[in-house]
């Protein structure tokens, strides 16, 4: 028989040791999880202190980003300028010490390429869009091009809900969505961006351009062929290396009249967005890039005859060969130094 005296004393149970053991785990875990964390802000202050751009490195790519341009004014009259709903292309990229050692010197790249006129306002009652290639690239993609539209209002009365729409692209292409414009006012000018993966392709992207009058145009940019390469500068061994990967099925030539050897590089840069390199030899010249759509090597090189002074002028002959992967692409090259040194 169980004593009275055993009940009245407070002895531990089991289920009291085990509740004791579980709060003591509990606490341990607590612990390990303080000291984790420790560890972690500790990792982290230091990773930030070996980084000390970090921050600003992140602010300036955000302030590339604005999305305010400046003001263009009409040649005709003071214009009510408006700045562009749209994102300017990014900053060029700038050519390091040792690969402006590459280049060919006194020739300077050109910041515009290829440029027209969309909308011609005696057609479009007083509404007029001229366009330029820029040769920088594209915020959104390094596959697009970056095209500055110059849209002006050449009549006397306000041109008002002006609308792209109907875009139209080849397979592969891409335009991205132009902004609507509320109201133009009489000689105003508004700057915007087109920003267009051409796919590699010399293919007009379209569109139509629409005002609240109920009037529409059709409009459409057509890229020159030296707007679908990008610079790529090329030591003399890295030029050697890939001319002869691509040759055979990959290269073509063409003997063709130079009408002013003395800026020969200077009108190829112009008609190609594409690198002059430096001269290794008097009476040649090279060029290189890589196309936009695939990052493909293009290499270009103008080759006079070996006796024939390139600094007398005019050259009878010379002597073009295009090294490109895409045989087409390298054929619509040849042209476009052909008509560029003619």
């Amino acid at each position: 028989m169980r004593s009275p005296a055993l009940d009245e004393l407070d002895l531990p149970s089991d289920y009291d040791r085990d509740e004791e053991e579980e709060e003591r785990e509990r606490r341990r875990r607590e612990r390990e999880r303080e000291r984790q964390k420790k560890e972690q802000a500790t990792a982290k202050t230091q990773q930030q202190q070996q980084q000390p751009g970090l921050l600003d490195e992140i602010e300036a790519s955000i302030q590339s980003l604005s999305f305010e341009t400046s003001p263009v004014e009409s040649p005709a009259a003071p214009a009510a300028s408006v700045s562009s709903a749209l994102p300017a292309p990014a900053a060029a990229r700038v050519v390091s010490p040792g690969g402006a050692a590459l280049l060919l010197p006194g020739v300077s790249p050109a910041k515009h390429g290829a440029s027209g006129t969309l909308l011609n306002p005696i057609n479009c009652h007083g509404l007029r869009i001229d366009y330029t290639f820029l040769r920088t690239p594209s915020i959104y993609s390094n596959k697009m091009n970056a095209i500055q539209l110059t849209i002006r209002n050449e009549s006397s009365s306000p041109i008002q809900d002006i609308e792209f729409t109907n875009y139209k692209v080849d397979s592969g292409q891409e335009m991205r969505p132009l902004e609507p414009i509320p109201e133009l006012a009489p000689n105003a000018v508004f700057e915007c961006y087109a920003h267009v993966n051409f796919n590699g392709k010399a293919q007009s992207v379209k569109f139509t351009v629409s005002t609240g009058a109920g009037r529409s145009y059709q409009a459409q940019i057509t890229p020159g062929i030296g707007e679908l390469i990008r610079p790529l500068p090329l030591s003399k061994e890295e030029f050697e290396e890939k001319q002869k990967r691509l040759s055979g099925m990959n290269e073509n030539t063409l003997d063709m009249k130079c009408s002013d050897m003395t800026r020969t590089a200077q009108n190829v840069v112009a008609a190609l967005n594409i690198a002059a390199l430096a001269q290794h030899k008097p009476n040649v010249y090279r060029f290189s890039g890589e196309m936009l759509s695939n990052g493909g090597v293009v290499l270009i090189e103008l080759a006079f005859p070996p006796d024939h002074d390139i600094s007398a002028g005019p050259a009878a002959k010379a002597r073009c060969t295009v090294n490109c992967e895409d045989l087409i692409f390298s054929g619509l090259l040849l042209t476009a130094v052909k008509q560029a040194i003619a």
